[in-house]
């Protein structure tokens, strides 16, 4: 399943928001080698909003909370997710004529 974190980043800074990218990926490796599958997937910024948003594929919301924990990430929000791409792909991955 894939999940969003959502944190603000002040001042909106590029490379705070790479230490915080990197910091998100080494807790999830940690948490996949303590036995809980966590991918951190990419991360977005948005400077103008001081906002950063991180993608995780995980088993579930508690295990991402514990990454980001382990990151130290000032989360204020994690929330599932579903990713929709620019094809014509319903969220199950189906195209406009069934397929996959």
């Amino acid at each position: 399943m894939e999940f969003l974190v959502e944190l603000y980043v002040s001042p909106p800074e590029v490379d705070t928001v790479r230490r915080l990218a990197q910091s998100a990926r080494d807790a999830a490796e940690e948490q996949t080698g303590r036995g809980v599958p966590v991918r951190h997937l990419r991360s977005i910024f948005v400077p103008e909003e001081e906002t950063c948003f991180m993608f995780y594929d995980a088993p579930s919301r508690d295990a991402v909370r514990d990454a980001a924990r382990l990151a130290d990430l000032p989360f204020v929000c994690i929330a599932a997710a579903v990713a929709a791409s620019s094809e014509n792909t319903d969220p199950e991955g189906h195209t406009d004529d069934g397929q996959r």
